[in-house]
C-alpha cells in the first residue's frame, strides 16, 4: 500500500469512529451492526431543528422527518455533517444545551424535580417511540397505566339527564308568579231548609249542596281533622255528615249528663272539643263513638256560644253571647280568658277559623257572614248568607273535598 493512502485509509478510520461517537448521543446504534446507517439533516438544516416539534393539534413530529437523506457514511458527507455539527454546537456543549433526547431504554428515572430538570414538557422522546399521536405529559399524569384509549368529552355518561334547561331557567316559572289556589268556602247547615250549604268567604253567598233529614236541627257544626264533617244534633248528640251527599251518620250521646253543646271543633288529633253552655264546662269528645269528658270549667257563666281552635295559637276561641265576649279557652284546663269585646252584639253564634288564612269568621241573626279581629274584636259584615232569620254554624275543611270544589 502506498504511504499516502496508508495515512488517508488511518484518517478515515478516525474520523468515522468519532461520528459515531457523536450520533451514539441522538441515536442509539447497534455496534454489532456493519452498515450503520446514520439519519443526516437536510443541507440548511439546523442540528436544533432535529427536535420533536409540536403540531397544531398537541402531538409531536417524527425526528425521522427531520432527514430525508439516509445512507451510509462515507468521506464525501462527513465533511458536511462535520461541518454542520461545528457550525451550530460548541464543542463543550452538553446533552441539556442540545437538547438531546433521553434514552428511553435506560432504568435511570427522569429527572422532573427543581434540581436542575426541565418541566415535562420540556422533555422530548427518543424518535422511536415519537408519532403524531402521542398525548401530553400532563395527560399521561392523569390517566391510569393502563390507559391506551383516548376519551371524547363528549362521549362520557355523567348520569344526568339534560333537558336543555339551563340555571336561569331553573325556577323562572315561580319567579314573581302566584300558584293558582281553589277559592276558600265555609260550609254551615240552613236549619230552617234543612240544607247543608257551601258559603263564599268573600261575599257570605250561600250555594245549596244537599238536602238534611227534616228532623235535622244543628247548632254546631265542625271538620275533625281528618276531613270528616260533624255536627252537634239538638247539643246533645255527634252525627257525622257526608258533605257530598248529606247521607248522616249518628255517632252517638256525649252522655254524662252532658247537654247544651252549642260550640264543638277540632282537637290536637282526630277527635273534639266541645262547650257546654248549659253546664259551662269544657269537654273533650270522641269522634268514634261521641262519649263526652269534662276538661274543666270555663270559669264563666256562658250564654248562646260556639267554639273554633286556633292551630296557629294551639287554643280554643268562643263567643260568649250573652255578654258579646270574644275568649280564649286553654284546651287543658277548660279555663276560659277574656279577650275582647265584640263591636256588634250577637244573638246566635256560628264561629269558625279558618285554617287555610286564620282569619275567624263567625255568623249570627240577622244570617251575614262577619270576620272578627282577634286583638280589638271589631267586627266586620261581609255579606248576606240568606238563610231566613239567623245563623248558628260554620265549619271550614282541612283538606279539598272533591266533589265541592267545582260547586
Amino acid at each position: 500500500m502506498h504511504p499516502n493512502h496508508r495515512i488517508l485509509w488511518i484518517a478515515g478510520c478516525a474520523l468515522a469512529i468519532s461520528c459515531a461517537s457523536d450520533v451514539d448521543e441522538t441515536e442509539r446504534i447497534d455496534p454489532s451492526e456493519t452498515d450503520s446507517q446514520i439519519a443526516l439533516p437536510p443541507d440548511d438544516a439546523d442540528v436544533n431543528d432535529i427536535n420533536p416539534l409540536r403540531d397544531d393539534t398537541g402531538g409531536r413530529n417524527d425526528l425521522a422527518e427531520a432527514s430525508d437523506t439516509t445512507g451510509p457514511m462515507d468521506s464525501s458527507t462527513d465533511s458536511d455533517v462535520r461541518g454542520s455539527l461545528d457550525a451550530t454546537t460548541p464543542a463543550d456543549s452538553g446533552v441539556e444545551d442540545a437538547q438531546i433526547e433521553p434514552d428511553m431504554d435506560s432504568q435511570d428515572p427522569v429527572p422532573t424535580g427543581p434540581d436542575g430538570a426541565g418541566s415535562p414538557e420540556d422533555i422530548t422522546l427518543p424518535s422511536d417511540t415519537v408519532t403524531s399521536d402521542v398525548v401530553e405529559f400532563s395527560d399521561l399524569a392523569n390517566e391510569p397505566d393502563d390507559a391506551d384509549v383516548e376519551i371524547d368529552a363528549e362521549s362520557l355518561d355523567n348520569g344526568i339527564e339534560d333537558t336543555g334547561s339551563t340555571i336561569e331557567d331553573i325556577g323562572a316559572a315561580d319567579a314573581g308568579t302566584e300558584l293558582p289556589s281553589k277559592p276558600l268556602y265555609l260550609l254551615s247547615v240552613n236549619n230552617s231548609q234543612k240544607t247543608l250549604e257551601k258559603i263564599d268567604v268573600l261575599t257570605g253567598a250561600a250555594t245549596d249542596i244537599c238536602q238534611l233529614p227534616p228532623s235535622s236541627n244543628y247548632p254546631s257544626l265542625t271538620f275533625s281533622r281528618n276531613n270528616m264533617l260533624f255536627g252537634s244534633r239538638q247539643g246533645s248528640y255527634l252525627d257525622a255528615i257526608d258533605p257530598c251527599t248529606c247521607e248522616v251518620t249518628s255517632i252517638g250521646p256525649y252522655g254524662n249528663g252532658i247537654t247544651g253543646v252549642n260550640g264543638i271543633t277540632s282537637d290536637f288529633g282526630i277527635n273534639l272539643f266541645g262547650i257546654s253552655h248549659t253546664q259551662d264546662v269544657f269537654i273533650t269528645i270522641d269522634s268514634q263513638n261521641g262519649a263526652g269528658s269534662e276538661v274543666g270549667a270555663l270559669g264563666v257563666n256562658f250564654g248562646y256560644t260556639g267554639a273554633t281552635w286556633s292551630e296557629s295559637e294551639n287554643v280554643v276561641y268562643a263567643i260568649d253571647a250573652a255578654g258579646d265576649d270574644l275568649y280564649k279557652i286553654n284546651p287543658e284546663t277548660g279555663l276560659a280568658t277574656f279577650v275582647a269585646p265584640l263591636s256588634l252584639p250577637m244573638g246566635t253564634v256560628g264561629i269558625e277559623m279558618h285554617p287555610a288564612n286564620g282569619v275567624l269568621y263567625a255568623c249570627s241573626d240577622p244570617s251575614n257572614l262577619l270576620s272578627i279581629d282577634l286583638i280589638t274584636g271589631d267586627v266586620t259584615t261581609i255579606g248576606p248568607m240568606n238563610q231566613g232569620a239567623y245563623c248558628n254554624n260554620l265549619a271550614a275543611p282541612w283538606a279539598d273535598v272533591p266533589c265541592l270544589d267545582t260547586l
